[in-house]
């Protein structure tokens, strides 16, 4: 049976137009459509597979015998939910198997159709599929305008907008998102990114590996940004959502891998950003380290994490007196011993007590155990114990925190040792 829209199907004049085809008329294989030419035939969906048939007789054809005809379905479709969904579902299965010759056409009407019926599940659902294996190609092959790529995102957290509680559609989502590269494509939204990972994807009781695609994002966004970047994933409450989430496996002492990835995000989102550095010692983040250490010292990047987030707390003058306890010297002083990773732990424990020591005799007051001098002496005999050719990768924002401790003249096992290994 043939769909033919009031709107889009005309009976043309005898002969068809040029390029119509190159079989004459008499051999089309529709009985009762002999010497006729259309503008349009919908024969998407139709029995006895007639979109496969030769000399079809339109200039226009919706179907799934081939690309064109699919391309044509979303395009004239766009407004028709249930036939723009099948038509979704055979674009998908031919850009899976990597059959879309015209990608940008194809992303164009994959586009058009999801901004015109979010509120539609199934179309979302196999659109954002769909665009998943479009971009892929297309983002290996050719550069892709940054207008173009701007679309796309907004488009994306659009179909969020209306289907947040959809999983499915989320995953598909996450996964096309994690194709541009992060932070640099999302910075024109990064307020809205930032908003969208911490209230959608990071919610109470989200599926795991949703959460793992979330928790890679807000990394990815912590690096290599501003201080005003930054800030908003303070702001919009990353750091707490972080450390919920890390208090859970900490209660359970499980350790996933997603303890990993977590402690490094706050790790960057802390770098020389006050704020964010006193949410996390408000929020319990010093309570969550201690017994992190306690459970979990056998991972060896988790303590290089966790160990490189209390040094940039350590450089916030008005948070060091929190790191001044018995317990938490206690374990910076075993981790001065720390092999893991190197010199990495040892380094940035070594780090943590550099800046506690930069403020003076008198800051140590109140803590008379363990002794100021047989810390001092700790630093100096792991500090001799270094490879100095270790390989290290360092990035710094500025070198403020490396300037105030070379000028911490009243203790010069802090400017003579450590303070020279940063320089």
């Amino acid at each position: 049976m043939l769909f033919l829209p009031k709107k889009m199907c005309y009976t043309a004049a005898l002969s068809p137009p040029e390029g119509a085809g190159d079989a004459p008329l008499s051999e089309c294989q529709f009985p009762g459509l002999e010497g006729r030419m259309f503008e349009f035939l919908g024969l998407l969906d139709c029995p006895h597979n007639a979109c496969s048939r030769k000399n079809i007789p339109a200039i226009k054809v919706t179907g799934s015998a081939n690309e064109q005809q699919i391309m044509t379905a979303v395009q004239v479709y766009s407004e028709r939910p249930k036939m723009l969904h099948s038509a979704l579902n055979h674009l998908f299965e031919n850009a899976q198997n990597g059959e879309i010759k015209d990608l940008k056409t194809a992303l164009l009407a994959v586009l058009d159709a999801l901004e015109r019926n979010f509120e539609h599940d199934n179309v979302q659902l196999a659109g954002s599929a769909s665009l998943f294996f479009i971009l892929k190609e297309l983002l290996e092959n050719e550069d892709m305008p940054i207008k173009l790529k701007r679309r796309v995102l907004s488009t994306l957290l659009d179909v969020i907008s209306y289907q947040a509680t959809e999983n499915t559609t989320l995953r598909n989502v996450l996964l096309v998102i994690c194709q541009f590269k992060i932070p640099d494509d999302v910075l024109f939204m990064y307020n809205r990114m930032v908003k969208f990972l911490v209230k959608v994807v990071l919610k109470e009781n989200q599926q795991p590996q949703l959460s793992h695609f979330g928790i890679i994002l807000l990394n990815a966004l912590a690096c290599s940004v501003t201080y005003q970047q930054k800030l908003i994933l303070g702001k919009r409450g990353a750091i707490k959502k972080m450390l919920s989430l890390i208090r859970f496996g900490v209660i359970r002492s499980s350790y996933d891998e997603l303890m990993e990835p977590m402690w490094s995000t706050l790790w960057n989102a802390t770098d020389e950003t006050e704020y964010n550095c006193t949410q996390f010692v408000d929020n319990h983040g010093l309570d969550y380290f201690k017994k992190s250490v306690e459970r979990f010292s056998d991972k060896a990047n988790l303590m290089r994490n966790m160990m490189g987030l209390l040094g940039n707390v350590s450089e916030v003058k008005n948070l060091r007196h929190h790191l001044m306890t018995a317990p938490l010297i206690e374990i910076f002083r075993d981790l001065l011993k720390s092999p893991s990773d190197g010199i990495e732990v040892s380094y940035n424990a070594c780090g943590v007590l550099a800046h506690i020591m930069s403020d003076g005799p008198i800051a140590w007051h109140h803590l008379p155990i363990p002794g100021r001098n047989v810390v001092l002496e700790d630093m100096k005999v792991a500090i001799r114990q270094w490879n100095i050719d270790s390989q290290r990768n360092i990035n710094y924002r500025s070198f403020g925190p490396i300037l105030c401790l070379l000028s911490c003249y009243h203790t010069p096992e802090v400017t003579g040792l450590y303070g020279r290994w940063q320089t």
